[in-house]
Order: structure tokens, then C-alpha cells, then sequence
């Protein structure tokens, strides 16, 4: 569940984006530092960190799930450094959209479909090594083989490998493919659903 921030660190060198945030925080009513620079010592209080360009690489990753990136390069590249992004720096409802925290008071259960993943991730295919998997079709072959993938496995799947999520029950089920395809399926991907060279 998403809730509204108190405080925010934006990390931007982009003068006019950092009149136009300063103008969304007033309001939202969001208290917002503003640095133009980042230093490794510098410790992170606010709520959400919004970054862009190389500002972003800089932001360590225990502050992953705090960080909303301005998109830029790969998604693929992205994704393993925050778990949102702003994809268009002139819309409103993203600016706003990034004030928004986690609120780890509340468990709510995942009840995103397969379909709804392939939507948010805006790709429905997997295909890497060993590995071909067709989220849209339902199809999926690993070393060239058909599989039989159950739907909540589907939905594991999909999670890991086309937004980077890998939450506590995917062991579980990973445990499970495992035992029925073997015990290097899935072995070189990491927890960000990207194959490991």
C-alpha cells in the first residue's frame, strides 16, 4: 500500500526539473531537500529519493526501495537500482506519482495476474540462455523443452523476471520448479531476474 511522503531528497542538476519539483512538493505538502551533488557518508532520512542521470548510480542499494529513478538508458539496468521511475519528467501525475512510500504497516497480498505484469512491465517475453518464456501465450521452454509452468508459478515468474520483484514466497515455488526440471533451473538468474554470465 502506497502512502503519501513527508519528506523527500530529490538529487537532480537539471535546474528547470528542479523548479517544476519544488512547485509539486509545495503542492503536495512535502517537505523537499534539494542536492545537486552526492557523497557516499551523506546519510538518507526522507522518505522517498527521486535521482536522475549519474546522481542515480551513485545512491547506494540499501536504499533501493526508497528510490524513484527519472528513467533514462535500459529498464533492464534501471530496474536493479529502484523499484519505480519516472518515465516522463513533464507529467504531473508521475511527479506526484513518486511522493508516494511504501507503507510497511500494512500487508496487503499480491493479487497482480500474469496479465497485469506483462501490462507494468510493458514485455511479455523472456528469452535468455536456456530459457524462452512467452508470458501472453503461456508458453515455456527451458533447453529447447515445453514445460508445464502452474499458474502461481506463472505469476512468480513473471514477477521475478520482467519487474526484477523476487518476494519471500518465491523460494518456495522456485524450490518446487527445481524438483521437476532440475536443480540448475533458474540457477543463473539473479534476484533481479537478470541471467548471470
Amino acid at each position: 500500500m502506497l502512502i503519501s511522503s513527508k519528506t523527500a531528497l530529490l538529487l537532480s542538476k537539471d535546474a528547470d526539473f528542479i523548479a517544476r519539483y519544488e512547485t509539486v512538493a509545495q503542492m503536495c505538502n512535502v517537505e523537499l531537500t534539494v542536492r545537486s551533488e552526492w557523497n557516499e557518508r551523506y546519510r538518507i532520512n526522507q522518505d522517498v529519493v527521486i535521482a536522475e542521470g549519474e546522481l542515480a548510480s551513485l545512491i547506494a542499494s540499501e536504499y533501493k526501495n526508497r528510490l524513484v529513478l527519472v528513467f533514462s538508458g535500459s529498464i533492464a539496468e534501471m530496474r536493479s537500482k529502484a523499484d519505480r521511475f519516472i518515465f516522463n519528467k513533464e507529467n504531473l501525475q508521475e511527479l506526484i506519482y513518486a511522493f508516494l512510500k511504501i507503507d510497511n504497516s500494512v500487508k496487503v497480498k499480491d493479487t497482480r495476474s500474469v496479465t497485469n505484469i506483462v501490462i507494468s512491465s510493458g514485455r511479455s517475453i523472456f528469452k535468455e540462455a536456456d530459457y524462452d518464456f512467452d508470458f501472453a501465450n503461456s508458453t515455456f521452454r527451458y533447453k529447447g523443452k515445453e514445460i508445464y509452468v502452474s499458474d502461481g508459478q506463472k505469476i512468480v515468474l513473471a514477477k521475478w523476471l520482467l519487474l526484477g520483484e523476487r518476494g519471500n514466497n518465491c523460494y518456495v515455488q522456485i524450490h518446487q520448479m527445481r524438483k521437476k526440471f532440475g536443480k540448475d533451473f533458474l540457477s543463473d538468474i539473479n534476484k533481479y531476474g537478470e541471467v548471470i554470465k
